[in-house]
């Protein structure tokens, strides 16, 4: 409450809901800013500058390993809205989108960016190949980047998996080749 408020972010926004922890953070769309906890059933957080659009706010935990599921909806509106806007709102919904992994090869305990589209705050890295599926915690960067740890393959692994981000927003489709260094199996 409200669930509107101008481009130009400052409106003070109220939360319901239960058992928010104490160090939560409201995501408004991508962005995350700070929140202020009336009780453990109300928060409150102040809306960030953000392109005309309608997103989803959610409250997440600072180490973002859990979050809201509500799908309440927050509307940023501009009095200069155009015809462009709408297309990059209808783009910016949807399945994450992987372009790149930088870089495509690793060795365990490594550090690697996915660059793409669309990513969001609670999600992982999966590393697959016909055997097995292995999974990394995610850390976003921005909805343009995340960074997962690569994990330790299983013996029954070869050097190539597919790699593909999992979130609540969905899974990137396709997945793109990254390559263990052969002198690790």
């Amino acid at each position: 409450v409200p669930a509107r408020g101008p481009t130009t972010g400052g409106t003070v926004v109220v939360v319901h809901g239960v058992q928010f922890p104490e160090d939560a953070l409201c995501r408004f769309g991508d962005l995350f800013v700070p929140s202020t906890r009336i009780s453990d059933k109300e928060i409150q957080c102040v809306s960030p500058q953000h392109r005309a659009a309608t997103v989803v706010l959610e409250v997440t935990s600072r180490d973002r390993s859990s979050f809201s599921a509500s799908y309440i909806r927050y509307t940023f509106e501009s009095s200069s809205e155009t015809a462009e806007d709408d297309v990059q709102d209808a783009a910016a919904a949807g399945d994450p989108h992987l372009e790149r992994l930088v870089p495509d090869t690793a060795r365990p305990g490594d550090s690697i960016a996915l660059i793409g589209q669309r990513f969001s705050s609670v999600g992982y890295c999966a590393f697959s190949d016909p055997t097995a599926t292995l999974q990394s915690r995610a850390t976003v960067v921005d909805s343009s980047q995340v960074t997962c740890e690569v994990p330790e393959p299983l013996s029954s692994m070869g050097t190539e998996v597919t790699v593909k981000y999992v979130s609540i927003s969905g899974t990137s489709s396709g997945g793109l080749t990254f390559r263990y260094p052969e002198t690790l199996l």
